[in-house]
């Protein structure tokens, strides 16, 4: 099972900036696929730029990967289960 609070930190900013849905909704209104894209930063830069280890946005991402709600393939990335992704971002 996904950790919910460790997903929302990997997913999302306290400040609200984007997370994996805002990507998805991003590339979906520039007339891309919504489900699948390329992640511009390295996870260790995801790290730096949520203050999170980067071993911390591996696991989350593992997790999710083995849970079926995302794919990925090196920086490629496919939702694979929208609704469960979005339940867990949005477990307090």
């Amino acid at each position: 099972m996904v950790q919910p609070r460790r997903a929302c930190s990997v997913t999302q900013t306290t400040q609200g900036e984007p997370h994996l849905l805002d990507m998805s909704q991003q590339h979906m209104m520039r007339g891309y696929s919504p489900t699948e894209f390329r992640l511009r930063m390295t996870r260790d830069d995801i790290g730096s730029y949520l203050g999170l280890q980067l071993e911390t946005v591996s696991r989350v991402l593992s997790k999710f990967r083995k849970a079926g709600i995302i794919e990925v393939n090196q920086k490629r990335v496919r939702i694979a289960d929208r609704e469960r992704l979005r339940a867990v971002i949005s477990t307090p």
